[in-house]
């Protein structure tokens, strides 16, 4: 699956330390970032190099990610895309109570 938001959305700050966006706070670009050996968490055995961070990890994957868009939205919606039967589901929501977008 595929995780779609509004092209303002290009930044993000990891919330929680992980094998994938390495330690709390780090600023990362979106969707594509790189990852170095040195960012990543205690327990992390190898250079992760680009990581897609709009595609949705498989249930069983060792990665996770937690994380939210850097500045305020200024489109209340973002989806889901699931290319293999072509479905999508669309959240709206009103800026002016959510202004930030949380994956």
């Amino acid at each position: 699956m595929k995780i779609v938001v509004p092209d303002s959305c290009k930044e993000i700050v990891n919330s929680v330390a992980g094998p994938v966006l390495g330690t709390y706070g780090v600023i990362h670009r979106f969707p594509f970032t790189y990852v170095p050996y040195d960012m990543l968490s205690a327990g992390t055995s190898s250079d992760l190099g680009t990581v897609d961070l709009s595609t949705v990890p498989i249930p069983d994957s060792a990665g996770y990610q937690k994380y939210y868009f850097r500045k305020k939205i200024s489109e209340g919606w973002c989806r889901l895309d699931n290319p293999m039967n072509d479905l999508s589901v669309r959240l709206s929501f009103p800026t002016d109570r959510i202004p930030y977008l949380g994956m």
